[in-house]
């Protein structure tokens, strides 16, 4: 077994277990407070960020985790685990589905490995640069489906080049910017949650594309969900192109678009356009 393979199925079984520790605390009943940013957090979150811990410690590797981040820290060169026990807090309070546990391993500063994992549904995405997706569900007894491809997004169905792209956006950061962009492209929006669940809508063909200008937004709640799709042959980079980075400050301060092969090239006009009227 390779290291990835390795570490990949640490990685799976860490969120296997933090899912079961949220559903644990969901079932019990929880309440909401404020971290010092003003973000929600909640017993499912410090659950499931023990219960992740706990199995990818075994590795060695150092892990970087919204739950335990100190101000001022930064990613660091080498290999490391970046972590969101809970992406989408907001919508786990207010007792929807879409949030996800999310569990990258990063290499100089690039995503290697990511790994989706959908509390709600039991449904999961695994993804390793260089060797694709795979999917499957698990249910909170352990059992589980078995792993199947996801069709690389190059090979996919694809979203006929003559009518609007379809963007996947956010729920909780509205953003007055990503408006205009959709009035200039017509584009459809597809709301959701967690980053992790705006990539999964490309990988299951419901959009072509995840635009945030949200300034908020650090690198837990985008390293796996690079990694996964761009396992799956997409691209994830900031508004403008510029790549992202995880191995230097945790803030993504320009935004984030990710989406299908060449879907960078043929948003750019709009954009840039957006963005220079800003």
């Amino acid at each position: 077994m390779n290291d990835l393979a390795h570490l990949s199925d640490l990685a799976v079984t860490a969120g296997a277990d933090a899912a079961r520790a949220i559903l644990a605390v969901k079932k019990g009943g929880f309440t909401a407070e404020s971290k010092a940013d003003l973000s929600p957090v909640t017993a499912a979150d410090l659950a499931a960020d023990a219960a992740i811990r706990a199995v990818l410690s075994r590795s060695g590797h150092f892990i970087l985790s919204e739950e335990t981040y100190q101000a001022g820290q930064v990613t660091a060169p080498g290999s490391i685990w970046i972590v969101d026990p809970l992406d989408g807090t907001k919508e786990f309070v207010a007792g929807r589905d879409d949030y996800v546990i999310q569990i990258a391993f990063v290499r100089d500063g690039i995503p290697v490995l990511g790994v989706l994992h959908q509390p709600a549904t039991g449904r999961v995405w695994r993804g390793i640069v260089g060797e694709g997706v795979v999917g499957r569900r698990t249910h909170i007894s352990g059992e589980h489906t078995p792993w199947q491809t996801v069709p690389p997004l190059l090979e996919g169905p694809h979203h006929p080049k003559d009518t609007p792209p379809r963007f996947a956006v956010s729920i909780s950061h509205p953003s007055s910017l990503i408006d205009r962009l959709v009035l200039a492209t017509g584009a459809k929006t597809l709301p959701r949650g967690s980053v992790g669940l705006k990539i999964a809508a490309i990988l299951d063909d419901e959009a072509d594309a995840y635009v945030s200008r949200s300034s908020a937004i650090k690198v837990w709640d985008t390293a796996a969900p690079h990694a996964v799709v761009v396992a799956a042959g997409g691209t994830m980079s900031a508004l403008d192109g510029s790549p992202l980075r995880y191995d230097g400050a945790v803030a993504h301060p320009g935004g984030i678009l990710a989406g299908r092969p060449g879907i960078a090239d043929v948003l750019a006009p709009a954009i840039a356009t957006v963005l220079s009227s800003t």
